[in-house]
């Protein structure tokens, strides 16, 4: 008898396990049917403009049920349904008042956290260039796509509802949206310094001459030029004719870069020259400068930036000694014609020192037929003055002045172009990167 009443015992014990694991099973089916039944609902929406969202999770699952419930009710079949309410995107159901001013402190806690997560959804998209949301829904598709869906149209619903989350985040979330769009912006800028010192720039002599005030101005004017000039090929690439304003914009913008570039950050350089570009151009077009369009220049211009300022750091850097030995030299003139003289042509010559001994300086410079500068020449990471070219810089040697380049300064000549890139105009467009071509 006691045999039989266990017996009995386990069997029910087994059964109940076995109920509570098909439950288990059914509500886990259940909730994956109804989040691909509201995606494809949103993407549905987001194709034909209706007005439909779902900015939480807990929104997705709830949109899901209400439309499983839907069809459950059209075709009549006895389809279990998951334990939840009417969808918080359609209806949400007022408190009782003796519940008021708790339900008041929890709704406020829950604006507080959706204004939080779309602002850390800004930050994500700004930071990754638009990527994440497309890693997501390609991993959120392949997912789907291990439970029997198509993947093509998995990853297009997928999307839709990305796409219509950020919709509903810029009109709902605006402010909390561009936030964290600059917050990750600048992340991303940031991060750009790093990733270009990862290829060397270089450390300049100790022995090299500085920049003088007019050379720096030259630099300021070549970046406006470049500026100029990536607003008209932008203008050609897309057959329209840009403004005055457009120009001026995009000539202030290639300045700043060129000024910044001289920190020897490409990546930094494009960044303030698109954002300047955005700005100045706004201004000179008489309007408001948007801090949307003003991040996303930055942005784009960055980006530009760090990918020309690495590739012309690694190709100066692995050219041979004699190469890097001329690029030395052609800086030099670059140098002397800034400075407003000449380059003298002809052999190199003796220049005596007064301990003794003679160094073969690489140029001479004039003004008319006035000496101005005995030049030598270097570049590269490992570049160094000889014993005899030390003794010349200590003597010193009248008007001696040493030029050092650096990969980083072929990368910012290299950034600098690209940079231009981004000098377009924004006027009520999208920003510069998405606009220009």
């Amino acid at each position: 008898m006691a045999d039989r009443e266990l017996a009995r015992h386990v069997g029910t014990l087994d059964n109940i396990e076995t109920w509570m694991a098909e439950r288990r099973a059914d509500v886990q089916r259940l909730g994956r049917e109804a989040e691909v039944a509201a995606h494809e609902a949103l993407g549905h929406a987001a194709r034909t403009g209706q007005l439909l969202s779902a900015p939480r999770p807990s929104d997705v699952l709830t949109l899901g049920a209400h439309i499983l419930d839907q069809r459950r009710a059209q075709s009549g079949a006895a389809i279990p349904t998951l334990a939840l309410p009417s969808p918080a995107v359609v209806r949400r159901p007022r408190a009782s008042p003796p519940n008021a001013k708790y339900s008041a402190a929890g709704a406020g806690v829950s604006a507080v956290g959706d204004q939080l997560l779309a602002g850390a959804r800004g930050a994500q998209d700004a930071f990754t260039f638009g990527l994440g949301d497309k890693l997501y829904a390609g991993a959120r598709a392949l997912d789907d796509v291990a439970h029997g869906a198509d993947l093509f149209n998995s990853y297009g619903s997928r999307m839709d509802a990305e796409r219509a989350r950020d919709q509903y985040d810029v009109i709902h979330y605006r402010p909390a949206r561009i936030a964290g769009q600059i917050v990750g912006t600048g992340a991303q800028i940031a991060v750009s310094g790093p990733l270009e010192g990862m290829v060397a720039g270089g450390a300049r002599l100790a022995q090299a001459t500085p920049l003088i005030a007019r050379e720096i101005a030259m630099l300021g004017g070549v970046g406006g030029a470049a500026g100029v000039g990536g607003q008209a090929i932008s203008d050609m690439a897309r057959r329209r004719v840009g403004s005055v304003g457009d120009y001026l914009g995009a000539g202030f913008g290639g300045a700043i870069g060129a000024f910044v570039s001289r920190a020897g950050r490409a990546g930094h350089a494009g960044a303030a020259a698109g954002a300047a570009t955005s700005v100045a151009q706004d201004v000179a077009n008489f309007g408001l400068p948007s801090i949307d369009r003003a991040r996303a220049a930055a942005s784009a211009g960055g980006a530009f930036g760090l990918v020309g300022g690495v590739a012309g750091r690694a190709m100066s850097n692995a050219l041979s000694r004699s190469t890097k030995g001329a690029l030395g030299e052609d800086f030099s003139r670059v140098r002397t014609w800034a400075r407003g003289d000449t380059t003298a042509t002809g052999p190199k010559s003796r220049e005596y020192l007064d301990g003794g001994g003679w160094t073969f300086p690489d140029q001479r410079s004039y003004r008319g037929s006035t000496l101005q500068n005995i030049i030598e020449s270097k570049f590269g990471l490992k570049a160094a003055l000889s014993k005899r070219q030390t003794q010349a810089f200590r003597q010193p040697l009248p008007k001696y002045r040493v030029d050092h380049a650096l990969p980083q300064d072929v990368g910012g000549l290299i950034g600098l172009a690209a940079i231009a890139a981004t000098s377009c105009s924004t006027g009520s467009a999208p920003p510069p990167a998405t606009a220009c071509w």
